[in-house]
């Protein structure tokens, strides 16, 4: 409704946010096609009409999108073009969001030390940043990618029931 009503109002500011608030909702839900789609739109939309964070943030989301397609090294390259803009522009706002991601991707690739590093980096930021939504999440990929390096089962299990813990919190 939201994308309709900024296409209504002919709001390019206001399409490029919706849109790009409709391409993380179907991140959310693992639903790349039509991620990709919103993600891609806005783009669009940002280049037209110099939106700079919006064009960040949905080259992240389409990178993220082109992982899930198998496309991963084409996908986290334009994921960490994404992050690199956010940070250019210094907003920390979804900071540890964007990290998790990007750490997941990494794992994806065999990269378990750096996805590791922007785990991490990610738990840091979210307690400095206050956005602790993410940490369950930073949690998960952290134990999945010392399960991927040959972890003991004590470790990855401690890092899963930190994640239930911060998640029921």
């Amino acid at each position: 409704e939201a994308v309709t009503l900024a296409e209504v109002l002919a709001h390019p500011f206001g399409q490029a946010a919706a849109l790009s608030y409709l391409a993380k909702l179907h991140q959310f839900h693992g639903d790349w096609h039509v991620g990709q789609d919103a993600a891609a739109r806005a783009q669009r939309l940002c280049v037209e009409y110099d939106i700079p964070y919006y064009l960040a943030w949905n080259i992240f989301l389409e990178g993220w999108a082109l992982t899930e397609q198998g496309h991963v090294d084409q996908g986290v390259a334009w994921m960490e073009e994404g992050l690199a803009d956010l940070e250019a522009m210094q907003t920390g706002l979804r900071r540890p969001y964007y990290l998790s991601l990007l750490a997941e991707a990494y794992g994806k690739i065999g990269r378990m030390d750096d996805g590791l590093q922007m785990v991490a980096v990610g738990l840091g930021q979210a307690d400095a940043l206050a956005q602790h939504l993410y940490v369950p999440d930073l949690q998960r990929i952290q134990a999945e990618l010392l399960r991927r390096q040959g972890a003991s089962d004590r470790r990855v299990e401690a890092c899963l029931q930190q994640a239930v813990d911060r998640a029921r919190q």
